[in-house]
């Protein structure tokens, strides 16, 4: 389960329009309900906010944190690149 504190780290760079880019990475990793179905936006916010627990969404939630703290890193390192130049 996402805790209070783990909420509040992810949020840094999840901000918003985080829940299309998780659904993508559930489909890619083929993690599907039950029913074999995606799994719904609501669903994906309330494991977000630790009212669900669900290690399969979880990790695409992490994932996706992952990827975008990374772009983010790379894009400050790159500006910073050009910025030492002038």
């Amino acid at each position: 389960m996402i805790s209070k504190s783990q909420k509040e780290k992810l949020q840094e760079h999840l901000k918003r329009d985080w829940v299309p880019e998780v659904l993508d990475e559930l489909k890619r990793q083929k993690i599907t309900s039950s029913k074999g179905t995606a799994y719904s936006e609501s669903m994906l916010r309330m494991v977000f906010i630790g009212k669900i627990q669900h290690k399969g969404i979880e990790k695409g939630i992490f994932k996706v944190y992952e990827n975008r703290k990374r772009t983010f890193e790379a894009y400050e390192k790159n500006k910073e690149h050009i910025l030492s130049k002038e």
